[in-house]
């Protein structure tokens, strides 16, 4: 499977299997989140400020080790949840002071929203 769709299933599969202190969907709001598999820490979300109605905006991702893909032999327990406090002001902060661990890994999610199929038909 490409890296992309790997990517868009791990969203939409964490979207709708989500419970958090803040709801979470494929759009994330400004903060730090914790990813947590069976109940165990797996990553973590850093989603930088943007101003309301952004239609483009990018979520910064640090999956650890331990942290597995979601598929259908893979059956695990996903959840996103907010942290109360978030420790960075900025993308540039995140990345200067967060260290991704042994075996982890850093993904950039580019988003940008349309109201319409971005092809023509």
């Amino acid at each position: 499977m490409k890296q992309s769709n790997l990517i868009l299933s791990l969203v939409a599969t964490i979207a709708v299997g989500t419970v958090a202190l803040r709801e979470a969907f494929a759009q994330l709001d400004h903060g730090f989140y914790a990813i947590e598999q069976n109940g165990k820490r797996a990553g973590v979300i850093y989603v930088s400020a943007r101003q309301a109605g952004a239609t483009v905006y990018a979520e910064h991702w640090v999956l650890f080790a331990n942290y597995v893909y979601p598929d259908d032999k893979n059956r695990v327990e996903t959840v996103i949840k907010g942290e109360p406090k978030n420790s960075f002001s900025s993308e540039t902060e995140f990345m200067g002071r967060f260290e991704i661990p042994a075996g982890g890994k850093y993904i950039r999610v580019d988003s940008s929203e349309f109201s319409k199929f971005p092809v023509k038909k």
